[in-house]
C-alpha cells in the first residue's frame, strides 16, 4: 500500500529568483521529525508507487509525475518544472 505524505517546503536552486528550479521538497513526519529529500527522489518514489505527495494551501492537491522535468499539481493544474 502506497503511503501519502505532504509537502510543506521546497528548496529551489537560488532562492531569490521565483523562475528557478526546485531542489528538495520536504515536510513533517506523522512523529514530528522533519524529511527532506531531491526532486529526483522524490520522483522516482511516485513512480515505483512508494509514496503519493500531496500540497495544501487552500484546497489539497495531489502531486504526480507528469514527465522528468515536471511534477504536476491535478486540482491546480500547475505545473512546477524541475
Amino acid at each position: 500500500m502506497t503511503s501519502r505524505i505532504r509537502i510543506q517546503c521546497i528548496n529551489k536552486t537560488d532562492r531569490q529568483n521565483p523562475h528557478e528550479r526546485i531542489k528538495n521538497v520536504g515536510g513533517v513526519n506523522p512523529d514530528g521529525s522533519r524529511w527532506k529529500q531531491s526532486v529526483d527522489h522524490t520522483i522516482k518514489e511516485i513512480e515505483n508507487g512508494v509514496w503519493e505527495f500531496y500540497v495544501e494551501e487552500k484546497r489539497t492537491a495531489d502531486v504526480g509525475r507528469a514527465s522528468r522535468q515536471a511534477i504536476l499539481l491535478s486540482e491546480s493544474r500547475t505545473t512546477f518544472h524541475f
